[in-house]
């Protein structure tokens, strides 16, 4: 029988799988005639692959959870990397191993990553003349460089702080260089093949490797022994620096701004006497890089690695008014710096994917980023399906400690839906479908009022902020997910349980008025303020009807008390009700301490709190695209869309939003007659435009590919 790749480690003694665990493998194999050729590759947690000596993936992996058991697989082309003869395979793999919430009987997870208990790596890489396998005949060596840290970061993460010491490691120095000896190494321990626990089954990776930028030189700038590299915008880096140290043992600290605000991690070099090179290999993200370096080292470069998600900047908003440019550019770099295995909430405190981040993140990606982005959200959607639990639809955060919120939960329903008509992509729509009407007729009751009772789950969370409605957001946020249901069943064709969702459904419609409007605003009977927060989601969700709306309009003037998280549903039901003017009042006033900070992205929390990197504050970015530029989908995949501009006062907006068939763009000028528009339509789309006149009433057309141009006259 022909041996199968085997998971691999070094000795199965106890320290070699403690967290914080670095181990190197090397293997040498003769290669007659190299040809096309990829390898699998898995490990807990994450890899660097050298292939004679040369870099040809800079962290490869993804924190696991495929589902609460199995692992991701990477796929990589190694084809040129291959020559004939002799050729050095070198993998280096840091272990997490980092679990916390040990308390009572929960299974304890970090935020983002389940550690299956042990290292391991997984390797295959065969073709007709090629078979390269992990096994015993691989050396392995657990990197003694890589030494206890002094600091931990921040007890969501799974990752750990790094504390390199350069005097342990003098006989690794070139270890993925094909002239270096190995022999004094020992042979890998084989621990099975796959399937096999604690990984289990190998999933293949869904979204891509990351962007490397490589090795970017800087010139810093100095304050005493710190040298500080500004970054062009908020980035996931690691620090380079080569430096002539004149002797072993003193200390070089690397942190970015963030680090201390939240114990967001950081790094620390512990020098050999001579002239060194060192990168620190596990990101830290900011826009200001720290390295503090004391006074009689010499300093021979300095710089940083950028990488992050692969996708592209393709879409663009630009107005004459230039806060509002700077809101969507902070938006967007928010939304990429919130983006690596997963949307996350935060690049520092948590990497979590919490699922009301998501579906504010994903609707960020249709409008700024090219298709790739379209897989982190396929990714998500997928995860939240396999981490269900209890026939509970949504964990939040996903892959990580296990939490019900139920309106979260409710939100991610309603992704699932945004996701279709935004890619035309049906995969989702089918694999969800039955977990989320049982999630939604199982888990949810009908009290005698005719609508949905408040569920609490196991955390009873709606928004930050003083004065949630939460019975009043339960409820929309419930006829929402019960309305998106019942059109993705109506597309699949499939007849699931649909009675029952349209009896509930109906019976919301019907009662929601008479049971929470009270002549001046949606409450709860037992509430005394009304909350801005549900009563925008209640024309959102279409449930407020237009003679309602000059009253909603005063309570979203009267109370502000949505998070960064609602503040994008209360935008989006100010231009809903056609006031644009008073979202980007509203938008100036409660984002413009933000912008004080002087931060590049945008903060957890108004005025300016938490961290300072939170995506779901960037909702502001779709409301500018979708509303004040009016570009829409009116069709799947956005093969038909509509043009429906909210200038508010603008004088000139031109956007791009991509789409599969290729970029629309738009040219938008106002004078004191009429509005112009010069539009691309993309090949295979088709728009439909509404430019409001000057004097009342709407001029109206319809546009095939090519570029037209339109005028209110």
């Amino acid at each position: 029988m022909t041996k199968k790749a085997q998971w691999i480690w070094g000795a199965d003694i106890p320290h070699n799988h403690a967290p914080n665990t670095w181990m190197a493998f090397r293997k040498t194999i003769h290669i007659a005639q190299p040809g096309q050729i990829s390898a699998q590759i898995a490990t807990d947690s994450k890899y660097w692959l050298y292939i004679n000596g040369e870099l040809v993936v800079f962290e490869g992996g993804l924190k696991r959870g495929p589902t609460r058991h199995d692992t991701y697989v990477d796929t990589v082309d190694i084809s040129a990397y291959l020559r004939q003869g002799e050729n050095t395979i070198a993998v280096l793999v840091v272990f997490f191993g980092v679990r916390t919430f040990q308390s009572g009987d929960r299974t304890p997870l970090s935020y983002s990553d389940i550690s299956s208990g042990k290292g391991g790596l997984f390797f295959e890489a065969e073709d007709d003349g090629v078979k390269i396998i992990s096994d015993s005949s691989w050396k392995v060596k657990r990197h003694g460089g890589y030494i206890q840290p002094v600091t931990s970061p921040n007890y969501r993460l799974p990752e750990t702080d790094i504390n390199y010491d350069a005097t342990r490691a003098i006989d690794m120095e070139g270890w993925h260089d094909t002239n270096y000896d190995d022999s004094f190494w020992d042979n890998a321990t084989e621990m099975g093949a796959p399937p096999m626990s604690p990984w289990n089954m190998l999933y293949p990776r869904p979204i891509p490797l990351w962007k490397d930028s490589g090795t970017i030189l800087a010139e810093p700038f100095r304050d005493g022994n710190r040298h500080i590299i500004k970054l062009p915008r908020n980035l996931h880096t690691t620090a380079y620096i080569k430096i002539d140290a004149p002797e072993a043992g003193m200390i070089i600290k690397i942190s970015t701004n963030n680090s201390d605000q939240v114990d967001a991690g950081r790094a620390q070099y512990i020098t050999k006497a001579g002239v060194q090179e060192y990168e620190s290999l596990l990101w830290l993200s900011g826009w200001e890089i720290y390295v503090d370096i004391p006074h009689d080292v010499n300093l021979l470069a300095l710089g940083y690695r950028a990488t992050g998600y692969d996708t592209e900047f393709v879409g663009s908003f630009n107005c004459d008014d230039e806060w509002l440019n700077e809101m969507w550019i902070k938006s967007r770099d928010t939304l990429y710096v919130t983006m690596r295995d997963n949307f996350m909430d935060c690049p520092d405190r948590e990497r979590a994917a919490w699922w009301g981040d998501a579906v504010t993140e994903s609707l960020m990606a249709y409008y700024a980023l090219d298709e790739k982005a379209h897989a982190l959200t396929v990714k998500g959607l997928l995860n939240a399906k396999a981490w269900s639990k209890d026939g509970v639809r949504v964990t939040v955060p996903v892959c990580g400690e296990w939490f019900e919120l139920p309106c979260q939960s409710l939100a991610s329903i309603v992704g699932d839906w945004v996701h279709y008509v935004y890619t035309g992509d049906i995969t989702v729509l089918n694999e969800m479908y039955q977990l989320n009407c049982d999630y939604l007729l199982n888990h949810f009751t009908m009290n005698a009022q005719c609508v949905v009772n408040h569920r609490t789950g196991s955390w009873d969370w709606g928004d930050w902020g003083a004065n949630v409605d939460i019975l009043l957001l339960t409820n929309v946020w419930y006829y929402m997910a019960l309305s998106r249901m019942l059109d993705a069943l109506a597309l699949l064709g499939i007849h699931y349980r649909t009675n029952e969702l349209t009896v509930r459904c109906n019976s919301i419609s019907t009662n929601f008025n008479r049971v929470f409007w009270n002549e001046t605003a949606y409450m709860s009977p037992d509430v005394q303020i009304p909350d801005d927060r549900g009563n925008a989601l209640a024309v959102c969700a279409r449930l407020a009807t237009a003679e309602k709306f000059p009253l909603l309009r005063k309570v979203l003037a009267d109370r502000q008390f949505a998070s960064p998280y609602m503040e994008k549903y209360v935008l989006e039901a100010l231009c809903i009700m056609s006031f644009p003017q008073d979202a980007i009042a509203r938008m100036k006033v409660k984002y413009a301490p933000m912008f004080k900070t002087g931060s590049p992205t945008l903060w957890e929390y108004f005025p300016a709190g938490g961290t300072a990197n939170h995506a779901w504050s960037g909702g502001a970015l779709v409301i500018l695209s979708k509303y004040l530029a009016g570009i829409s989908p009116t069709q799947a995949g956005l093969t038909a869309f509509s043009v429906k501009p909210q200038m508010a006062g603008l004088k000139r907006i031109d956007a791009v939003v991509p789409t599969a068939n290729g970029n629309i763009l738009v040219n938008l000028t106002q004078n004191e007659s009429n509005i112009d528009l010069n539009i691309t339509v993309p090949t295979g789309t088709m728009a439909t435009i509404e430019l409001p006149k000057k004097g009342g009433g709407i001029a109206s057309f319809e546009a095939k590919a090519g570029k037209w141009h339109f005028s209110s006259k």
